[in-house]
């Protein structure tokens, strides 16, 4: 099955997987990976597996559900563990432990680079045997993970200015002023609710 969100709009892979799921600040968080397919498509929409690749993942999920259900609880949790420990950096907090060693328990199972190669959505690390596991799409993403914590600086990584939303995302813009994950979705909506908030204030009580 095909997903039509969430938008990509973290600037490094890595925190686009990390928006997979939103609405962290609230009781009802929305998870757009509700199943091994959706991971698939995802993957897909990001760059990280071509049409012919895609369809065969597929295929062999299929086959195999409990091995499909097994690498999706595993990119949870590896979502989760990059979220924990961006969001650290975004707010100045230390990370916890057990985060980092998710991230490298997936590092020390990626196969090797040998160089770079030109792929549907730009260049891409071209490995050295490329895996036919299930969990193909993981590797990448922990190498995006490792490669961002290790070259942003932390003014530039930051958590939406909306508690409710949880996105994260390198700031790109020249004065360094992005505050929201959307302009169009958490800014307006925040714009809107203090507008209402105001307009609908009690008139003081007169002395």
């Amino acid at each position: 099955m095909r997903i039509d969100g969430p938008k990509f709009i973290g600037n490094a892979l890595c925190l686009d997987f990390v928006n997979t799921l939103t609405w962290r600040g609230t009781r009802w968080p929305h998870d757009y990976l509700r199943s091994y397919g959706d991971l698939v498509d995802w993957s897909r929409r990001g760059g990280l597996l071509d049409e012919a690749e895609a369809g065969e993942l597929h295929k062999r999920a299929a086959k195999d559900r409990r091995r499909g259900d097994v690498v999706l609880g595993a990119a949870r949790e590896l979502r989760e563990a990059i979220h924990g420990l961006t969001a650290s950096v975004a707010r100045g907090k230390g990370h916890a432990s057990g985060d980092m060693a998710v991230l490298n328990r997936v590092l020390a199972k990626a196969p090797r680079r040998r160089g770079l190669a030109k792929g549907e959505a730009g260049f891409v690390w071209k490995l050295s045997e490329r895996p036919r596991t299930l969990d193909v799409m993981l590797f990448p993403i922990a190498e995006s993970a490792g490669e961002t914590l290790i070259a942003a600086e932390s003014a530039r990584l930051k958590s939406c200015a909306s508690p409710e939303c949880g996105w994260v995302f390198l700031d790109t813009t020249r004065g360094n002023r992005r505050r929201w994950c959307d302009m169009a979705d958490c800014g307006n909506r925040v714009k809107a609710r203090r507008h209402y908030l105001k307009a609908h204030a009690l008139p003081e009580k007169r002395r």
